[in-house]
């Protein structure tokens, strides 16, 4: 937690297992709507679910490459979200 810089807290949860369903995650996500910002960590299939999922557009097809690290920020929390995806680095473009 050190390298985020803060006072992270880690929370397991169940709903992200990679054969979950995004709705699960946005569940998850909600009961935490207090907090300023909240880093949801899993794996596909389902990140790329969750990333089209909080856009509200879940055709999209967004490629989550292994290490990736994306922002969406959500200005609701009730109903389907309508998320903006601000960023979406992967660990080539970081450098070694």
């Amino acid at each position: 937690m050190e390298t985020l810089r803060g006072e992270a807290k880690l929370v397991e949860t169940s709903t992200l297992i990679p054969d979950s369903l995004p709705e699960a995650v946005w569940e998850e996500v909600r009961t935490h709507k207090s907090e300023a910002r909240v880093m949801v960590v899993g794996h596909e299939p389902l990140l790329s679910s969750v990333y089209a999922y909080l856009l509200g557009a879940a055709s999209v097809q967004i490629d989550v490459k292994k290490g990736s690290l994306g922002r969406v920020d959500v200005n609701r929390f009730s109903g389907q979200p309508r998320g903006v995806l601000r960023w979406l680095i992967y660990p080539k473009l970081a450098g070694d």
